[in-house]
């Protein structure tokens, strides 16, 4: 009787195992699509599979260019190089994927003369830092304000300003001479070339239906006119205008001059 209820209890058990229900993933996501890095600079990225009560947790990690930056089997990346990187997790079930662009800049750039000015030829990204190349939009900035827009927009006071150390924001004055300057719309890369070649600087316009112009901001304080260099994707007017309306919430790039 004992041996009877022994071998019956075994066998629900060997059942109970084997009709296990193994729970699929569905999905794998990244708590940021894009971030700004440092040379040298190092952060985890966090990847979560979906649902969380998946069996096989198991994910791989790898970088679209280790020149630029590396990623380990911890999601741990190193920036190593002014550049673009594509930051990718693969789960081990159902190869499922997410993608984080990195970009990396760097404090160095070598300048260019334009008018009698040396402008950099990259925007400014995070504050103290240049934008990876001269196509990069970098960040958008709003003058002394604390309303952020849509998570990508910096803070920053007016004494603070953004350009890296040897660099500052343009004078309306200075600003206002690139208008001046020869230039030609680059229809393969939306944007003003200016200058005169070898003394050019590439100035990148949003890429956006929602956005007929960009801008840049000068150094002028929020009380006076604040001059904007900007240009209209569609009928491709490169000018230097001011703007007195909606300061507060006007978001625009920075380009930085030598001081």
């Amino acid at each position: 009787m004992n041996r009877n209820i022994f071998f019956t209890t075994v066998l629900l058990l060997g059942l109970t195992a084997c009709t296990e229900i193994e729970v699929p993933i569905i999905d794998v996501i990244m708590r940021q699509n894009t971030a700004a890095f440092a040379v040298g600079e190092i952060r985890t990225k966090v990847a979560t599979v979906l649902p969380r009560s998946a069996t096989n947790q198991s994910i791989t990690w790898k970088s679209s260019n280790p020149a630029v930056a590396i990623v380990d089997a911890n999601g741990v990346v190193t920036a190593v190089s002014p550049g673009i990187a594509v930051i990718t997790v693969t789960t081990t079930d159902g190869a499922r994927t997410a993608t984080s662009t990195i970009s990396v800049g760097s404090t160095y750039d070598p300048g260019v003369f334009i008018n009698g000015v040396r402008w950099a030829t990259r925007n400014v990204d995070r504050p103290g830092m240049f934008a990876p190349t001269p196509e990069s939009l970098g960040s958008f900035f709003q003058w002394n304000s604390g309303i952020t827009e849509q998570g990508w927009s910096w803070e920053w006071e007016r004494e603070n300003d953004p350009c890296p150390q040897g660099w500052r924001i343009p004078t309306r004055t200075e600003l206002h001479s690139l208008s001046n300057a020869s230039h030609y719309w680059n229809g393969w890369r939306p944007g003003f070339v200016v200058g005169t070649a070898p003394h050019q600087i590439f100035l990148p316009q949003e890429r956006s239906i929602l956005s007929s112009a960009t801008c840049y901001w000068s150094n002028a304080p929020n009380e006076a006119r604040v001059w904007l260099l900007v240009y209209f994707y569609h009928n491709k007017r490169f000018s230097s205008e001011s703007n007195t309306n909606s300061i507060a919430v006007t978001r625009c790039l920075i380009r930085c001059v030598k001081e």
